[in-house]
């Protein structure tokens, strides 16, 4: 959908009150927003709780996040912010936002973070590629240095240690090798498990648990699955792909990603989020996770940096980024590869308002500046300022207001005015969420960001944007259910 202009961004935010000591309230999700695939690990030395989840084909990748009461979260890192650390993270690679890191798992272990992921490319082939990084500090970004890579089975990679110190990668299919960390070695290779004899066995864990080595996984990719409970009408859906960690007071946790739609999977346009469940896993008995839902009760719960592209406050922009247009558009269509300019962050919200100011003075043809609710290069809602081929006039240059609100998990409502007279809106109607969910963006979530671009064409004019101004206003948590 192509409007004269464009608007849209978002931010997290989690509610939470404890009810008594025993036990607490919370809201899910708890990371709001396209946050697929959850890993986690708790780490009594820094008294926090460390996760990361899929990031695919964006970059930085693999954000570890950190929060000590689970519910308030902050970027510590990301593990891979130079293309260097993995070469095939790149535009000249990509076939679809399907392919990249997807489903890294967090360890620690005497004093070093593990991240252990695979870089995926579906198209025109199915392959995957291990990749561990290592940190002893995970808030110092330049400490999760080049990878170690290694040949792995499938997806999903896990990374488990025996009693003896033996380090051991299990992967999709469920089969296991023994690891070498630091030259990548592998040893055997031995199924574990079969599956159900439904779809592909996926994303293992396994945990010592009283004497035992515990394998958790999940089947039928993080859809709903044949064997299922018989709640089949609640509101979250897709519940899977999960991860159990123990907090300080050995309580036993899940993360997990789920999708807010009802079994209608009509309305989803955040994608797979980061949800939290409790376990009650009593010794010598299976695990007990409780079902997934918008308010749950659970345990007692304890700026870019410049370069060629993004520039922060710029000499004769204060307040502002200047993002240098790309020679490709969104769709990322052109005969040579070529980078998106781009900048984004997720939904984390159903109902939203956002305005923002963009001054930008196209003087050439195919020149384009806006916001987009982008899913994938093929499925994306902009709102933007271009210079058409048959203009003449120069345009004035002054800012223009963009503005979105997400009036509720169907439409977005989208209008324009003059930063000068604010009271003349150019109102440009109701976008579809139906856009923004399914078809080539299974795997992901809608983000929204600023972009400028020329087509293809001659043009270079920077873009200026800023005086973000976002509100939060609900989140759907079931079927018409709505907290601020």
């Amino acid at each position: 959908m192509r409007l004269p202009y464009t608007a849209v961004f978002s931010v997290a935010a989690v509610a939470a009150a404890s009810s008594n000591s025993s036990n607490s309230t919370y809201i899910n999700p708890v990371l709001p927003g396209w946050h697929s695939d959850p890993s986690c690990t708790y780490v009594a030395d820094h008294m926090k709780l460390f996760c990361t989840v899929s990031t695919f084909s964006t970059f930085p990748s693999i954000p570890i996040y950190y929060s000590e009461d689970f519910l308030n979260w902050n970027l510590a890192s990301n593990a891979l912010t130079r293309l260097s650390q993995a070469p095939l993270l790149s535009y000249t690679t990509f076939q679809s936002q399907n392919d990249g890191l997807c489903a890294p798992a967090i360890r620690y272990r005497n004093g070093t973070f593990y991240v252990i992921t695979s870089y995926v490319s579906i198209q025109p082939t199915f392959t995957a590629r291990g990749l561990l990084f290592k940190s002893t500090d995970p808030f110092d970004e330049d400490s999760w240095g080049d990878p170690l890579r290694f040949e792995v089975g499938h997806i999903d990679p896990g990374l488990y240690w025996d009693d003896d110190g033996t380090a051991y990668v299990s992967y999709a299919g469920l089969s296991q090798q023994t690891l070498d960390l630091e030259t990548g070695l592998r040893v055997g290779q031995y199924r574990i498990w079969n599956g159900s004899g439904g779809r592909l066995p996926e994303g293992p864990h396994i945990y010592k648990k009283d004497g035992y080595s515990c394998l958790l996984a999940g089947e039928g990719y993080a859809g709903n699955p044949i064997l299922t409970n018989k709640n089949i009408t609640e509101y979250f859906q897709t519940v899977g792909h999960a991860d159990f960690f123990q907090d300080v007071n050995g309580k036993w946790w899940g993360a997990c990603l789920a999708i807010k739609s009802s079994p209608e999977w009509v309305n989803y346009p955040m994608g797979r989020e980061f949800v939290l469940f409790p376990v009650t896993w009593s010794e010598g008995e299976w695990p007990i996770l409780e079902p997934e839902r918008g308010r749950m009760i659970g345990w007692s719960l304890l700026s870019p940096a410049a370069n060629s592209t993004f520039t922060v406050f710029p000499e004769d922009h204060p307040s502002s980024l200047q993002i240098i247009p790309s020679q490709s558009n969104l769709t990322g269509s052109l005969e040579v590869p070529s980078e998106i300019a781009f900048f984004g962050r997720r939904q984390t919200h159903t109902q939203f308002n956002l305005t923002l100011d963009l001054h930008f003075r196209p003087e050439a043809a195919g020149e384009e500046a806006g916001i987009t609710l982008f899913l994938t290069q093929y499925q994306h809602i902009d709102l933007a300022l271009i210079r058409s081929d048959t203009s003449k006039a120069s345009t004035s240059g002054l800012p223009v207001r963009l503005s979105v609100q997400a009036v509720n998990e169907t439409h977005y409502h989208l209008t324009a005015a003059s930063v000068e007279n604010a009271s003349h809106v150019l109102d440009f109607g109701f976008a579809p969420a139906t856009v923004l969910f399914g078809g080539t963006g299974s795997f992901t979530g809608t983000l929204l960001g600023m972009y400028a671009m020329i087509n293809g064409g001659t043009g270079g004019m920077p873009a200026y944007f800023s005086w973000w101004r976002y509100t939060g206003e609900a989140q759907q948590i079931d079927n018409g259910g709505l907290i601020a």
